[in-house]
């Protein structure tokens, strides 16, 4: 007589796997009848070793992220406007040493956090974040150790006006979205504040984002830009200008092209960096520069629509023609877009590129360049769809299309509640 004891729950009888030795089972057999756990198991037994590679190439020892449930909007730009209320998550600083996380600015995990930045000493954390689904985003900053949590910026005094005139198919007035400091001290961001419709859409049914920036107080508050169309994603570029998103229709489609500029902080000297004649990718968005390599960026390439700004990695290298898709290389090959309305994977099978309109294929989102050929990236890979709420994991991406997991949840996240896994985005905290 034998005694088999099992940890957890039993698992049933028909599916055992017995050997002698609990060191030396045979892995090949228990692939072939577990192969979901057994490629989980790979994937836990990969994110030691990926951390480990991070500190030796980063220098660093903490990698500050956010989590989320994914956006639910239907286009890129309307996150903010129309997507499904999934409070939860927060901002969490991942140890590289150890795996373990600690989350900071706790108080407000009842929320929704969008995008943030980290001050250039590495000590403070400024984003935006919802209170509830009746009120827009808003700016807010934090000490990297959790303390001094504090809003920068008020709603406009007027706002329950400009909600009860504005309030028409989504569900708040004003939004401050997507902040990042700049080196005089301010802090640029993207606002409705400019009470301008989207020009397809009346009845200001999909307010308008531009660019503002205001002093680390929130004093001082000014409109940067004065587009009839959505900006995104501001950063700062190396030599002190604003980098960002811009969609505009001169001379263009509605759906195409939404391209990357700059301008100084104040907002002078507004000048293309690339992608204003490139029909695909539709939307380029996310765009950040390259440590070390001039001229060089890279970012996020999306459909307009269905969904949130999800696609595929690319680098471009402005030292080509500018006018041409020479400066474009796939950093994610494996997914594409070549029609609107979704995106195209490469069929591991067939080899082709083959339609998926609801995001089976492997989808990205917020890479941020390392090097030339390797990223930092929120990642959900080939099978679940985009809305998957335990899909998405933050991994190194190593070109062409190489990545590997570096933080990923398997099971249900505590800390957040049962079975929610809002979408991380990743920004580095030097040592």
């Amino acid at each position: 007589m034998k005694q088999i004891n099992a940890s957890g729950s039993m698992p049933h009888l028909a599916g055992l796997v017995i050997n002698r030795s609990d060191k030396q089972w045979d892995r090949k057999v228990f692939a072939e009848r577990f192969p979901g756990l057994a490629k989980r198991e790979q994937m836990q037994a990969t994110l030691p070793a990926t951390r480990d590679r991070l500190r030796e190439t980063l220098g660093t020892g903490e990698i500050v992220f956010i989590k989320r449930f994914p956006y639910t909007a239907n286009h890129y730009y309307t996150e903010y406007l129309n997507t499904q209320w999934k409070p939860g998550g927060g901002i969490f600083i991942l140890s590289l040493k150890d795996g373990s996380v600690r989350q900071v600015a706790a108080k407000l995990a009842g929320g929704v956090f969008g995008r943030f930045d980290i001050s250039f000493d590495a000590k403070r954390i400024v984003f935006d974040w919802k209170r509830s689904h009746g009120e827009g985003y808003r700016i807010y900053e934090v000490n990297v150790d959790g303390s001094g949590l504090r809003q920068v910026l008020a709603a406009p005094k007027n706002e329950a006006e400009l909600v009860a005139r504005y309030r028409l198919d989504y569900h708040n007035g004003t939004v401050d979205m997507h902040p990042c400091y700049l080196p005089d001290g301010g802090i640029a961001f993207v606002s409705t504040r400019c009470q301008t419709s989207t020009l397809c859409h009346g009845g200001d049914a999909f307010t308008t984002t531009v660019l503002y920036r205001m002093d680390a107080d929130g004093g001082n508050l000014r409109q940067l830009s004065f587009g009839a169309l959505s900006e995104f994603t501001p950063t700062v570029l190396s030599d002190g200008r604003i980098m960002y998103a811009r969609w505009e229709y001169v001379d263009k489609g509605a759906v195409a092209v939404k391209c990357i500029w700059a301008m100084r902080p104040d907002g002078t000297d507004s000048t293309e960096i690339y992608g204003n004649d490139i029909d695909f990718p539709t939307t380029m968005i996310q765009a950040r520069p390259i440590p070390g390599v001039p001229n060089n960026y890279v970012l996020l390439g999306c459909p307009h629509c269905p969904q949130n700004a999800l696609g595929t990695i690319l680098r471009i290298d402005m030292n080509k023609p500018i006018r041409t898709e020479e400066p474009i290389t796939y950093l994610t090959p494996e997914v594409k877009i070549l029609a609107e309305g979704g995106w195209h994977f490469r069929d591991p099978r067939s080899g082709r590129m083959v339609g998926d309109g609801g995001g089976k294929g492997p989808l990205y989102r917020d890479p941020w360049p390392i090097d030339a050929e390797r990223c930092l990236t929120a990642h959900k890979p080939r099978g679940a769809g985009s809305y998957a709420p335990n899909g998405y994991g933050l991994y190194l991406l190593e070109a062409p299309g190489k990545v590997a997991p570096f933080f990923r949840r398997t099971a249900p996240d505590h800390q957040l509640g049962r079975h929610q896994r809002p979408m991380p985005r990743i920004l580095l905290r030097p040592t």
